[in-house]
């Protein structure tokens, strides 16, 4: 708004220099569309960046985790952040690198419990009646062979029949 439009409008010169003063005053906090749309663009990626982020570190600390790792703050500064990256919901970069750390610093992984064969351990499949023949000598019980004897008779008369010929 010019001084001469508003003149030209009928305004007197004080009105005039009242109006632009307001309309000044009006304006001076105005930012332009471009710079606001610059703003919003800069703050939305931002945004983008920080939640990738976090979902790279979250996604790390899970990995770390089912590795074994004791402690999954110590390890990350062990490794080099920069070769890992998360490609969907996988992380590329990280195996590698753990297994070096595991050589060079097995102390923060959690002992890998070694896959045994050969007989079963106390507690594990099958049943307690063919793990332990209540019939035998050594593993006689009487409680053993009267369920056996209610539940399955012709386990039972197996059994009983093992422990006569051992």
């Amino acid at each position: 708004m010019l001084k001469d439009a508003l003149l030209q409008l009928g305004l007197s010169e004080d009105q005039a220099e009242k109006a632009l003063g307001l309309h000044t005053e009006a304006i001076k906090d105005y930012v332009p569309k471009s710079q606001l749309e610059e703003a919003t663009s800069q703050v939305a990626e931002q945004a983008a960046n920080q939640i990738a982020a976090y979902k790279l570190d979250s996604a790390l600390n899970l990995q770390l985790m089912k590795s074994g790792v004791k402690d999954t703050t110590i390890i990350k500064h062990l490794l080099d952040l920069s070769q890992i990256s998360l490609d969907g919901d996988s992380i590329t970069g990280l195996d590698n690198q753990i297994e070096g750390l595991k050589e060079s610093y097995e102390y923060l992984f959690e002992p890998s419990m070694p896959h045994l064969s050969g007989r079963e351990p106390n507690g594990g499949g099958g049943s307690q009646s063919t793990r332990n023949n209540p019939f035998k000598k050594e593993t006689f019980n009487l409680t053993e062979q009267s369920r056996l004897m209610r539940d399955d008779p012709e386990q039972a008369e197996r059994l009983r029949k093992a422990a006569q010929g051992n």
